[in-house]
């Protein structure tokens, strides 16, 4: 198959967006979708390649296998050696077996499946996760394990046998994935049976047009291919978290990287600025680009302990870029050429490492993350957060009326999370910062007089919004059309989320919308009605920023925290409005000062278990604090 310059510009196109998105810049919200550019760039090369060869009789599956491990493997390591080397410096014990088990996995084209089971709510904050983009890569693998079995064996039959294949394998693994976006969102995001779609694309596109010729004139090419960049460029700038993905959605980047790899050619004018020197050397870099910018941007993240600011992330961004550079040159070009590295050096000489590496894994996840690295003192404190992550989950009763991401308001119904009752009922509303509070709630409203119910979900706010996903438009939904109508004028409301999201999502106005839509149907229960502000945020775990910064956990350990003010202004004064009952959480636990310190322990008992959440214990201190406040309403016993 013959180099086409343009694509390493497309290439280019796509690594930028995925680079500037990991590092916070946020009118590049939707720069994820680079990695689709990338599979449907992958499937289209690597179908092109082999059909060419099938075709002129010379395939071999071992000379395919070893174009793959001299692509990747060789730079691979070379970023896993410098992984392995920071993460000892930057990663307490447990991040470090977390680490170690990304290893692990990515030795056997499986990180996507680990990352997968990562996902859930109280998983280590992706941004923190060295090796979180490699799933990509594994799901490419995984692919290329059977495509060229399948390819060659269906070649056979002859080239419309291949293309119905992989019609079929496109339309079913979109379908599935669009279908999963509500269900399974993390498997969706993750696993290579909804992924699969994106590569066939480009295969099937290779197909037909790889190495025949392409449809239309000069105008109808540069049409497409313009067209195609829109698309592109239209899914970086308008997506973001909030859009269902990959399915439908997908398409967009998809369809118009598959355009751009039809259309594109030095014909054409679009061609030609693709076939610009500086944007094939960004192409050309983008696989080592790709590589080095999580784990820089990740190390970074941590020396500035997850808040190093805009202009740090932009100078790691371009030491990415520079990185990639030097990758392509001095690693990937060298062990690419046969004639230069032979397989047997080839072999030894990433072979040895790679052992190692895996070695090393292996022990520390035995060692439990090497403890020994840190005195008695510090090992007591990061142990006793490892306790609060396990009582945390059973006291948010996940899985059950606390419905993690893959789950729906069926669960929440099935366990009659929310019904009626002879007592007086305390229902508690919201996402995680709502479930955080039950511990609290359950100690405070603990007698027999009072019945305490539940309807919480991972990330779904207790407020509608635009940018609401679509599992928690439903669960938001279901509270307000069949929950709320059976409130009774004696019943507790209690109503707390993330609130600060809703705000970062769509502006204070939006929230002052949302928050009046959910006050309304609040006040038309008559019940009492509490509702709790922002509870103080980390940029890490508190008990993770202590041991970084030599703090002992005696007396009461005060953190800075970040400004969550602009959320709780609002709904101070919107409940106020309502005559509704308002408790803002950094009154207690906030000193007031210029650096917003907080506290976050007391005589060695943590008040959280992570960087915005509280643990049992501050859950129930805290709320015992609103109970017996000067302000106490006679919403609280």
């Amino acid at each position: 198959m013959r180099y086409r310059p343009e694509i390493d510009g497309l290439r280019a196109i796509a690594v930028v967006p995925v680079i500037l998105f990991h590092a916070g810049l946020s009118w590049f919200s939707g720069g994820f979708v680079g990695v689709d550019v990338f599979f449907v760039i992958s499937g289209y090369l690597i179908t092109g390649i082999i059909m060419k060869e099938i075709g002129s009789g010379n395939f071999s599956f071992a000379r395919f296998y070893e174009r793959r491990f001299r692509r990747i493997v060789p730079a691979f390591t070379v970023v896993l050696l410098f992984c392995m080397i920071l993460s000892w410096v930057f990663l307490l014990p447990a991040e470090l077996v977390s680490f170690y088990w990304s290893v692990i996995y990515s030795f056997v084209f499986s990180a996507n499946i680990f990352f997968r089971g990562e996902a859930g709510y109280f998983a280590t904050a992706s941004e923190l996760k060295p090796l979180l983009h490699v799933w990509s890569l594994s799901v490419e693998e995984q692919f290329y394990l059977a495509f060229p079995i399948a390819l060659v064996l269906l070649s056979r039959s002859g080239r419309q046998k291949v293309l119905i294949s992989l019609a079929i394998v496109t339309l079913v693994s979109l379908y599935y994935a669009e279908l999963r976006n509500t269900s399974r969102p993390q498997a969706a995001f993750f696993l290579i049976e909804y992924r699969a779609w994106e590569l066939a694309l480009g295969a099937f596109t290779a197909v037909i047009f790889a190495e025949g010729p392409r449809p239309g004139g000069g105008l109808t090419k540069e049409a497409f291919c313009w067209a195609g960049l829109s698309l592109i460029v239209l899914s970086v700038f308008y997506f973001d978290h909030s859009t269902p993905f990959p399915g439908l959605w997908a398409l967009i980047p998809t369809l118009g990287s598959a355009l751009i790899l039809v259309f594109a050619d030095e014909a054409t004018y679009f061609g030609r600025m693709m076939r610009s020197k500086y944007l094939v050397m960004v192409g050309r870099s983008s696989y080592g680009a790709y590589l080095w910018h999580n784990p820089i941007f990740v190390f970074t993240r941590y020396l500035y302990e997850n808040d190093p600011g805009l202009p740090v992330m932009m100078i790691m961004a371009s030491v990415s870029i520079v990185l990639g550079f030097l990758s392509a040159q001095f690693i990937e070009r060298p062990f690419r050429d046969a004639r230069r590295i032979p397989f047997a050096t080839l072999v030894w000489s990433t072979g040895v490492p790679l052992l190692i590496i895996l070695a090393v894994s292996v022990l520390g996840v035995w060692k439990s993350g090497f403890y020994e690295r840190y005195s008695p003192d510090q090992v007591a404190l990061l142990r006793e957060g490892e306790t609060s992550y396990r009582d945390n989950f059973r006291s948010y009763d996940l899985g059950r009326c606390f419905i993690d991401y893959e789950q729906s308001v069926d669960t929440l119904f099935a366990n009659k999370c929310v019904s009626e009752s002879s007592k007086r009922r305390v229902i508690v509303f919201g996402d995680s910062k709502a479930a955080h509070w039950m511990t609290g709630v359950r100690k405070v409203f603990g007698s027999e007089d009072f019945a305490v119910q539940q309807w919480t979900g991972t990330s779904c706010r207790a407020v509608d919004y635009a940018k609401n996903p679509d599992r928690c438009k439903v669960f938001y939904r279901a509270f307000v059309e069949k929950i709320a109508p059976q409130i009774r004028p004696g019943d507790i409301v209690v109503v707390s989320s993330r609130w600060i999201g809703v705000v970062i999502d769509g502006g204070a106005e939006s929230f002052v919308g949302s928050v009046r839509a959910l006050f309304e149907v609040l006040k038309a229960t008559n019940a009492e009605v509490i509702v709790i502000g922002e509870t103080p945020e980390y940029p890490l775990p508190p008990q993770s920023l202590m041991v970084r910064q030599g703090l002992k956990n005696t007396g009461e350990v005060y953190l800075k925290a970040y400004d969550l003010a602009a959320a709780n202004q609002i709904l101070a004064a919107e409940a106020q409005r309502y005559g509704f009952n308002f408790r803002d959480p950094a009154t207690y636990l906030c000193k007031r000062d210029p650096e917003l310190r907080c506290m976050v322990a007391r005589d060695g008992a943590s008040y959280y278990f992570d960087g915005g959440h509280l643990s049992p214990l501050g859950s129930m201190t805290l709320f015992e604090d609103f109970a017996l406040s000067g302000e106490r309403r006679k919403a609280f016993p």
